[in-house]
């Protein structure tokens, strides 16, 4: 009895022992298996951390990069359309500037023909005032060359002695005179010249022609020998008088014809 006592006494001793140590080993064991769970979900946490970080600056550097190149495009758009704003603005200001000058020589072209027109009709005028006063000069050369026809008619009958003409002096004319005003001419000034030429003793305005473009010409009658270079010089509107130089291009046309002598002309400058 007391051998079977011990006997199971050993054995639950024995049982004791055998289940403490596997609590030991079982305790051992969980340590164990909280550490490498701990590292594993340590290393899980490292892990998702540093896919974290990795898939951050990818997402960071593929919308920089795209940032970047939709700031380039749009900077390109921007350029494109500012250069396109600046030729629209250069078609559109060189379309004004030509419409402009255009206008501009319309307008000019058009002032040109009404002053052209107003001076016509102001020598039209005077030209008209001129032959209501005095014969025009072809008239009278006709009548100094009908004269001389009868002269030599009567010459024939009865001969005449024939007085010789004195040569005249320098700057001294009579007879028939041209007055030439090369361009450009005032039409106040030469109005004014022909308001004062007709107030002048010993002058007489036969008829007066031409245009402000080409120039004009006043005929004048001298009945006695007068000095017209100093007369003209003193009026206020001329500025030079002097004869003009013959077989040399006329600057103002004549209106001679063929018919006509030719009469002795003075270039007269207008002052401005």
């Amino acid at each position: 009895m007391d051998e079977a006592k011990q006997n199971i006494l050993g054995s639950e001793r024995q049982a004791q022992e055998i289940l403490r140590e596997a609590e030991i080993k079982a305790n051992t064991a969980k340590a164990s298996a909280g550490k490498e769970v701990n590292r594993i979900i340590t290393e899980a946490r490292e892990k998702a951390k540093e896919k974290t970080r990795t898939e951050v600056d990818r997402i960071i550097a593929e919308a920089q990069q795209r940032a970047g190149q939709q700031v380039a495009e749009r900077i390109k758009a921007a350029e494109q359309q500012a250069q396109d704003v600046l030729r629209e603005a250069g078609n559109k200001a060189q379309v004004s500037l030509t419409y402009a000058q255009r206008e501009a020589e319309r307008i000019i072209a058009e002032a040109k023909e009404r002053a052209d027109l107003v001076v016509k009709e102001k020598l039209e005028t005077l030209e008209k005032e001129t032959s209501n006063t005095m014969p025009p000069a072809k008239d009278l050369d006709k009548t100094e060359s009908v004269g001389g026809k009868k002269a030599k008619k009567e010459s024939t009958k009865q001969p005449s002695p024939i007085p010789e003409e004195k040569p005249e002096a320098p700057g001294i004319y009579k007879g028939t005179i041209e007055l030439a005003i090369p361009p450009p001419i005032g039409l106040d000034r030469m109005l004014q010249l022909h308001k004062h030429l007709k107030q002048t003793p010993q002058v007489e305005v036969l008829n007066l022609g031409g245009s402000v473009d080409k120039g004009i010409t006043i005929r004048l009658l001298l009945e006695n020998p007068t000095p017209l270079l100093k007369v003209l010089e003193d009026l206020p509107e001329v500025q030079k008088a002097s004869d003009e130089l013959s077989g040399t291009d006329k600057t103002v046309p004549t209106r001679q014809t063929e018919e006509e002598p030719p009469v002795k002309r003075i270039l007269v400058i207008t002052k401005e």
